[in-house]
């Protein structure tokens, strides 16, 4: 079975025949289907495009689940936290960073910056 990377890829750079010459077509791939346009299926195509190829290791899967989870529960149990939307972007950005730094760290597994950045960060969060 094919996966969604290898049928997007598959689409891409097909000649096509037009007035007599063959065509390179060129094209990126959409996040959005012809048929199927609802966010779950647009943020299932946009996740496995962008970190697809990753290999997450324990504690990438440990830090962003704790700091998901917390900015979550922050969402419904904010009573005594000031400023509490904040802390929920804070949150959110961390989550994001952590999730680019991993894939850099993938994408480019010989420098020595990303790799140490990629190994220590869960220190700071924890």
């Amino acid at each position: 079975m094919r996966t969604l990377r290898q049928k997007l890829m598959g689409r891409l750079n097909r000649p096509s025949f037009q007035g007599g010459v063959y065509k390179s077509v060129t094209a990126t791939p959409s996040i959005v289907s012809e048929g199927r346009n609802d966010i779950r299926n647009i943020l299932q195509r946009y996740w496995v495009l962008r970190y697809g190829h990753i290999h997450f290791r324990l504690m990438d899967i440990n830090c962003i689940g704790y700091l998901g989870l917390i900015g979550f529960l922050l969402i419904f149990f904010h009573k005594s936290v000031i400023r509490w939307p904040f802390h929920v972007l804070i949150h959110t950005a961390f989550v994001i960073g952590i999730l680019e730094l991993v894939r850099l760290g993938e994408k480019y597994r010989y420098n020595k910056i990303l790799w140490t950045l990629r190994t220590f960060y869960p220190v700071s969060i924890f």
